[in-house]
């Protein structure tokens, strides 16, 4: 609704739904932009499962599940980098999981509207607590503030702590040493 009264908008809408259909690799979820829509929308695949976040929440994940994790998530920004992109918000909310047919976690990565170019200044994309301490002295989004990212989103999943602590969007963090989880 926003996007009808609003450029700004509309351009965002629009590259989010140019990125879901482009971006096909088995860590997305499959998108669609339905043709003869009377609508601006896309469809995106249903994926029966919860996001990481809620999945932490009653749920240890295995080592081997957080090594399939790493793979999927390095994997997930080595591709956007061949297009010159970056996701922008890696944080376990953006990440999709169930269980495959041989009961093995599958994780999809998910927010089509965080991806931006790379070494783009003028991002905003990203959640405080995962945002690398670069990114909060004006520097670009690269992929190494993704690999910062992918970091934070890794020591959370396994140990239920953030390396600093968390960080409110209102907050001037420093980054000194990173705090120890329940299980380091």
């Amino acid at each position: 609704m926003e996007a009808i009264d609003d450029e700004v908008s509309l351009d965002l809408f629009v590259k989010e739904a140019w990125n879901a259909k482009r971006l096909k690799a088995d860590f997305f979820p499959k998108a669609v932009i339905p043709k003869n829509r009377s609508a601006r929308y896309y469809v995106m695949q249903l994926f029966k499962g919860e996001n990481l976040d809620t999945y932490l929440s009653h749920k240890q994940i295995t080592i081997d599940d957080s090594i399939e994790l790493a793979n999927t998530l390095l994997k997930m920004s080595q591709y956007l980098v061949r297009y010159d992109l970056v996701h922008g918000d890696i944080k376990p909310p953006n990440i999709m999981i169930a269980k495959d047919d041989d009961e093995n976690l599958e994780f999809k990565i998910i927010d089509y509207g965080s991806i931006t170019e790379i070494f783009s200044i003028n991002s905003q994309e990203g959640t405080p607590s995962f945002i690398a301490p670069e990114r909060f002295l004006g520097e670009a989004i690269s992929e190494t503030t993704e690999i910062f990212s992918i970091g934070v989103t890794l020591y959370l999943a396994l140990t239920g702590k953030y390396p600093y602590g968390e960080i409110e969007p209102f907050q001037n963090p420093s980054f000194k040493e990173a705090k120890p989880g329940k299980f380091l």
